[in-house]
């Protein structure tokens, strides 16, 4: 982690403090970094979507919304959000049936 900057770092310790935190703040973090990536050779963050209880991808989804307007790309909350429905809830559902 030495040759990344100071701005580098405190972005990687925000992200582990959040990490270590849990919950929708969590796992909307690691929904729109797999949306925004296209879930390019993320796996092990897709993992965490894909163990996530229902509820638990709902309160992600609710959380986005919280904060959606102090938020300037609000369409990627949109996006986001539609990804975790698509790729998540509604596959759950279907392979529920």
């Amino acid at each position: 982690m030495s040759d990344l900057s100071v701005d580098e770092r405190k972005f990687i310790e925000k992200v582990h403090a959040i990490e270590r935190k849990g919950g929708a703040e969590y796992l909307s973090l690691v929904a729109m970094m797999l949306y925004m990536q296209q879930e390019k050779d993320l796996p092990e963050l897709r993992a965490n979507l894909e163990n996530a209880t229902k509820g638990q991808l709902k309160r992600a989804i609710k959380r986005m919304r919280e904060v959606q307007s102090d938020y300037p790309y609000s369409k990627y909350i949109d996006s986001t959000a539609g990804y975790i429905r698509r790729e998540f809830l509604h596959k759950e559902a279907a392979q529920h049936d």
